[in-house]
């Protein structure tokens, strides 16, 4: 896998927890992303689209959290984690909770822009491609052993390229994790999936938590919005996803060639 860097973490801390009614309890779910205006999140609660919802949500740099009224907007089911995953609109937001929001990704965007200016195949990005990417981008917690996805699976949320944050991930082939089935393990600071960028095969491996981890996804919707509204950052983008399999094709070639010594 890539070279590990020693990177400082990306300050990207929130928490979330939904109810269906006033006279439920809140239960706590998986956030992936958080705008002024929806976030998306994986959650135990059966929801459908246009069912109102209550979300708590807990930013990393307030004190008191924050109780929203969302609709939601889209729904799909995880089957590898039993869970749901759903997008929230929030309805008449309070503008306090609204520029909150606003502060919280502005200092995450700022934060990731050092965070991948510790790669060098982001060198050619400047601090303004970062906070435009930044943008973009969905954060991922994983549980220790818990699965991100199945080798031959081809969920859309989970196409795209993930860069390890912290903890440790195991890839292997199968559904079950066996040491002759292990490929890889990739710690902080590097990069997998991004094949799934530019193709619709499914995943060529099965990728788990070996103990708690946070990931930086840039994924596959995020990548064509991202082209659509900044071309020129998306070609550089798509110029390190070619420079990433490249390398990979690379190492792949060196170890199935095997010369043979012709008899004369």
């Amino acid at each position: 896998m890539d070279t590990t860097y020693k990177i400082e973490p990306v300050v990207a801390k929130f928490v979330i927890c939904m109810r269906l009614n006033e006279a439920d309890n809140f239960i706590a779910t998986r956030p992936i992303k958080l705008s002024e205006t929806e976030l998306s999140l994986q959650t135990q609660l059966k929801v459908e689209v246009g069912q109102e919802v209550q979300c708590r949500v807990k930013l990393c740099q307030i004190d008191k959290p924050m109780i929203i009224d969302a609709v939601v907007t889209e729904t799909s089911y995880d089957d590898v984690n039993d869970l749901m995953f759903c997008v929230c609109k929030f309805v008449d937001i309070d503008r306090t909770y609204s520029e909150e929001i606003k502060l919280f990704n502005v200092q995450t965007a700022f934060s990731l822009s050092h965070f991948l200016a510790e790669f060098p195949l982001f060198e050619d990005f400047t601090q303004q491609d970062c906070e435009t990417l930044a943008k973009f981008v969905t954060y991922r917690e994983l549980e220790k052993k818990q699965v991100l996805y199945y080798e031959k699976t081809t969920d859309s949320h989970m196409q795209g390229l993930f860069i390890v944050q912290s903890g440790l991930l195991s890839i292997y082939k199968g559904k079950k994790h066996r040491p002759d089935k292990q490929i890889a393990v990739v710690s902080p600071g590097q990069i997998f999936g991004e094949n799934t960028l530019v193709t619709d095969q499914p995943h060529t491996a099965t990728i788990a938590a070996v103990n708690e981890s946070t990931l930086i996804q840039i994924s596959k919707i995020g990548f064509q919005r991202l082209k659509e509204k900044y071309p020129e950052l998306g070609l550089k983008f798509m110029e390190i996803v070619a420079r990433t399999l490249s390398k990979r094709l690379g190492r792949t070639t060196k170890l199935l060639f095997n010369p043979i010594e012709l008899k004369k």
